[in-house]
């Protein structure tokens, strides 16, 4: 996964990105659409700045299990997760979700678990990341600061 300029949340967004306007209510008509799609129901819609992190959080209710709908605050990416916590979030691929995309909002890319489950190489030497990318200074800097183990910890983040 190519991890653009700004995709910590901290900097400015590359130049021409596809970055999502009034991402706080289209996240939350995305997330009430798919809902009625998968037969299940919105518990819970988080909005990023009140809580110090780089992604929108929705958390859904379904007779075969609960799970997160994440969305980052930069980039129209998507993901789901089976928890989510301050210091880690488990990434998974779930298949309702990715059957009910086509029908959903085609702004939005759903990140697969493999994607984000990648390994994130630092180079700490030169201070710099082996991964594919168009970082930024600002990203850098956080990146080396917190030294996240994957690209899923930088993709969606609570660093403040």
């Amino acid at each position: 996964m190519l991890l653009l300029q700004g995709v910590t949340g901290f900097g400015e967004r590359e130049e021409g990105s596809s970055a999502h306007t009034n991402a706080g209510a289209r996240f939350k008509a995305f997330c009430y659409d798919a809902a009625r799609l998968l037969g299940s129901e919105v518990v819970l819609i988080e909005q990023p700045k009140l809580l110090k992190r780089n992604y929108h959080r929705a958390f859904l209710r379904h007779s075969k299990g609960s799970f997160d709908l994440l969305l980052h605050e930069v980039y129209p990416w998507v993901a789901c997760a089976s928890s989510v916590a301050w210091s880690a979030i488990e990434f998974v691929d779930l298949p309702l979700v990715i059957g009910a995309m086509p029908a959903l909002d085609d702004a939005y890319e759903l990140l697969t678990v493999r994607e984000l489950n990648e390994a994130l190489l630092i180079d700490e030497r030169t201070r710099s990341v082996l991964n594919d990318n168009r970082l930024h200074k600002a990203d850098l800097e956080q990146i080396l600061y917190w030294k996240p183990r994957t690209v899923g910890e930088v993709v969606f983040n609570c660093w403040d």
